[in-house]
């Protein structure tokens, strides 16, 4: 009788504890794949093709260029030239 009433709040215990375990693996794995998903969508509306770096993105600047280059450079127009 006293061993029931010792081993009985512990098994719920665990049990609950174990329950709470597997929602936020779900919620964690869920997560995840939305981070994903959104690291994909950002990915593919800053370069206009899709993600396949696995969220380890680099930025591109205005130009589409990878950070540290330049902007391109134009050819200088001659404003004597009346063109």
């Amino acid at each position: 009788m006293f061993s029931k009433l010792i081993f009985d709040p512990a098994v719920d215990y665990i049990q609950t504890l174990k329950t709470s375990h597997q929602d936020m693996s779900r919620e964690i794995d869920a997560l995840r794949h939305e981070l994903e998903a959104a690291r994909s969508n950002n990915q593919f509306q800053q370069t206009g093709a899709p993600n396949h770096s696995h969220g380890y993105s680099h930025v591109n600047n205005a130009f589409g260029q990878p950070p540290g280059l330049p902007p391109p450079q134009h050819p200088p127009t001659d404003s004597t030239s009346g063109t």
